[in-house]
């Protein structure tokens, strides 16, 4: 009994420091007081800010958010794996990052989580983070002059076709040109069925004189055999179009020149597979600055 007694108090006590462990354990939530203790800064004291590709934000009143978030289409072709801020005063940043350069950084924006609120001049440690747009640059395969020559296959295929129509025009015109000296030789060298002017009558002859030499419609002689029409110019009207179309398409070569100076780097940046017009890694890279503002949550 003694040792039945034993057993039931040890029991109860057990049951007593479990139901306790639970109660704690359920009573904690990431917005207890003491979460995040000794990690309260101030937004003020902050001068550089560095952020990681992969990463995630440390959190307190909210949740984690991933430390680089990227806008643009060019997104899809690259993202830097680091990007570098610095504070310009007035909760204004600086960004940095090696980029392509055929993309520039545009407009950045920081994002840290207010202590206990949103506006709070206090933040959370390690809670920033940074949403950055990726534009164009304006070189290599964005220029707009090198989409306009990729864009001037639709051109080219006009003019073949514009060729081929004013040759044909142009051959049946010639055809029919020899077509027409031709027919007009052979009319004029058949001998005439009429009769020439002959003797002429005299008395006493038994048959009347023949009559002149007659036809309803006059033989074209052959040097006005051919006389220019619509064919004819409508040739030259297209001889004188492609001319002028050729001389109106033929552009100056010129190529752009990197607006920054480029250096070779971004050893650990993420490359995805696209065309890079440049042969050469020293200039396939630049650093890319954007600036912005503070939109703390």
């Amino acid at each position: 009994m003694v040792h039945l007694a034993a057993m039931q108090r040890r029991a109860a006590l057990l049951g007593a420091v479990l139901l306790a462990l639970l109660s704690a354990a359920s009573g904690y939530t990431p917005n207890a007081q003491y979460y995040g203790a000794g990690r309260r800064v101030a937004m003020s004291s902050i001068e550089t800010l560095t952020f990681y590709a992969g990463r995630r934000t440390a959190f307190r009143r909210t949740s984690a958010l991933p430390q680089l978030t990227c806008v643009g289409s060019m997104c899809a072709r690259y993202q830097p794996d680091v990007v570098q801020c610095t504070a310009m005063g007035d909760a204004q940043w600086k960004c940095s990052a090696d980029l392509p350069r055929t993309m520039r950084l545009g407009r950045v924006e920081v994002s840290c989580e207010g202590y206990d609120y949103a506006q709070d001049p206090y933040v959370l440690k390690d809670s920033c983070a940074l949403e950055y747009h990726l534009l164009p640059s304006g070189t290599g395969p964005d220029d707009p002059w090198r989409t306009y020559q990729r864009g001037a296959w639709g051109d080219k295929v006009l003019d073949a076709l514009f060729q081929l129509v004013f040759w044909s025009v142009l051959a049946v015109i010639v055809v029919s040109f020899v077509r027409a000296i031709r027919g007009g030789g052979t009319r004029g060298n058949s001998p005439s069925t009429g009769g020439g002017g002959g003797g002429g009558w005299w008395p006493g002859s038994s048959y009347p004189p023949p009559p002149p030499p007659y036809t309803p419609k006059p033989e074209p002689d052959a040097s006005s055999s051919w006389t220019p029409g619509f064919w004819t110019g409508l040739g030259l009207g297209g001889l004188a179009a492609t001319a002028a179309s050729s001389s109106r398409r033929r552009q100056p070569n010129f190529t752009h020149d990197p607006p920054f100076n480029a250096y070779a780097g971004g050893s650990t940046a993420r490359r995805r597979p696209w065309d890079d017009s440049s042969p050469t890694s020293s200039s396939a890279w630049r650093e890319s600055t954007g600036f912005g503002g503070t939109r703390n949550r």
